[in-house]
């Protein structure tokens, strides 16, 4: 049965969650030494109630959230306890789960917790485990939650890692989250690149049959690895079939803005850990990607973002600074503020246009009309977003969502506009977002600022540099794009913006 029926199945009924939770519950064990002591489960809605001890009714009782719960294993070896001094063998179930730090109790505040409890059953008459995993999995389901349980959905992730990305702590961060995903059962492929275009070459290689047995693919890196598995995934032959394997996001990098956006929809902090919980328990949401094509005849898929100017030049010139890990943004950025370069070009930009077979030509002009907005510069900064974070601490453009359907540009123009303290207000107000005030940018920064579908770049003049395109770098000519809404999906818990 896999998980599109049997969400099917269970969601005929929507009492049957108001049945569940009337139920006495279930009668387990937990261990104390080598005792069995009895133990009462039940559901309640928006969580699990677990009564330590039966014997005991005032004994305080353990509650696990639906929503921090990441999975359900029943192990095989059966163990042998005592029960009213007779020895009895028992199966025993591994639940997982990732509660929150409490607020203001210390630093990592938000931080979620791996945190594993075992219970134990004797499978009779009056308790199965296949009957038990159903009832929890339609109380799952029919809370909005999800739960992905290995008696039904596939387990299997296809991990890359990229040990030079950021400050070469990729290896040591997926070292400290590895368990949480094999306590939960997975089977974990493992895949540590080793040059440029090394996920994309494999993702693309994969043959359908055997990507498909994958729950998921997991990048441990910046955006560079998301940005090659996306575009070998699109442009597979059979990338219809290909992207329904969604992606999911580990920090490793310098900037990590995808992940950054997944977890501010989230309402997750950018922790490891809780973006190790967000691709556990398996919830995803819809991701905007934008086709883009190049006068040359490039043609590839964005998901974050397309930077010309100032932040193209600090984010790709600050290369060789990768040890200073997202430091070096800053301090590329001051050197760029003081030495600060305008770029000659035009921009066309268009809230109609939805479609590649509206584009026109690369090769051909175009004039302005109601379809398409043209602005004149030289620039000194162009920021198209699809997202809300441009890196971490960079909420660049607080107006994006994932899934709208809708780009965000910001021009900042050169000549008479241009000026050293208007670009340092820009930069500075960035971090929080403080250069948009009810979705429309502050006077005093001079940034031009529209959403969009369509666009083209059509930079001129000598000594252009090149673009920034989610973080890599492409050359300097003609290029369109147009937004494909909701096109791929990410690992994320998606809650009310």
């Amino acid at each position: 049965m896999n998980q599109t029926d049997l969400s099917m199945q269970l969601l005929k009924n929507q009492e049957e969650s108001i049945v569940l939770e009337k139920k006495e519950g279930y009668h387990l064990y937990r261990r104390e030494r080598n005792e069995a002591v009895p133990i009462l489960l039940r559901f309640e809605r928006g969580n699990f109630l677990i009564m330590i001890d039966v014997d005991s009714p005032k004994a305080e009782p353990v509650i696990i959230r639906l929503d921090s719960l990441i999975g359900l294993t029943k192990l095989t070896a059966p163990q042998t306890l005592r029960l009213k001094d007779q020895e009895k063998t028992f199966q025993e179930i591994f639940f997982t789960y990732m509660p929150k730090v409490t607020p203001g109790c210390c630093k990592d505040n938000g931080k979620r917790v791996p945190t594993d409890m075992r219970l134990f059953f004797e499978e009779n008459e009056t308790f199965s485990f296949q009957t038990f995993v159903q009832d929890l999995t339609r109380f799952i389901i029919l809370n909005r939650e999800l739960l992905i349980v290995r008696d039904y959905f596939i387990r299997r992730f296809l991990i890359f890692l990229n040990p030079a990305s950021g400050s070469g702590q990729a290896v040591a961060r997926w070292n400290i989250v590895e368990p949480i995903f094999r306590g939960c059962g997975y089977t974990l492929d493992v895949v540590s690149t080793t040059r440029a275009h090394h996920a994309h070459d494999y993702v693309q290689e994969l043959p359908l049959d055997t990507l498909l047995q994958y729950s998921g693919i997991i990048t441990v890196s910046g955006d560079g690895l998301p940005h090659e598995v996306i575009n070998a995934l699109l442009s597979r032959p059979d990338a219809e079939e290909a992207k329904q394997v969604p992606l999911g996001l580990l920090p490793g990098g310098s900037g990590n803005a995808l992940l950054e956006s997944v977890c501010h929809i989230s309402k997750e902090k950018s922790y490891l850990e809780n973006a190790a919980f967000l691709i556990a328990h398996g919830k995803t949401s819809d991701l905007d990607i934008t086709l883009m094509e190049t006068q040359s005849g490039k043609r590839f898929y964005s998901f974050l973002s397309f930077a010309w100017g100032f932040i193209a030049d600090v984010d790709l010139e600050s290369e060789f600074m990768r040890c200073c890990g997202g430091a070096r943004f800053d301090i590329y950025g001051v050197w760029r503020v003081l030495a600060m370069r305008e770029y000659p070009g035009r921009i066309f930009i268009s809230e109609t246009v939805a479609s590649t077979s509206e584009l026109p030509a690369l090769d051909t002009e175009i004039e302005e009309s109601q379809d398409w907005r043209k602005i004149d510069g030289p620039f000194i900064s162009v920021l198209i977003m699809n997202t809300p974070f441009l890196s971490k601490g960079l909420h660049a453009s607080p107006q994006s969502r994932l899934d709208d359907g809708l780009l965000y540009i910001q021009t900042q123009r050169g000549g008479n506009h241009a000026g050293r303290y208007r670009l340092i207000k820009y930069m500075l107000s960035q971090p929080t977002g403080d250069h948009l005030q009810n979705g429309n940018v502050r006077n005093d920064i001079f940034v031009d600022y529209h959403k969009l579908k369509a666009f083209r770049i059509e930079p001129s003049g000598p000594n252009q540099r090149p673009f920034s395109i989610d973080g890599e770098r492409f050359a300097p000519e003609r290029v369109h794009g147009v937004v494909l809404p909701k096109y791929y999906k990410v690992f994320a818990n998606p809650t009310e913006q």
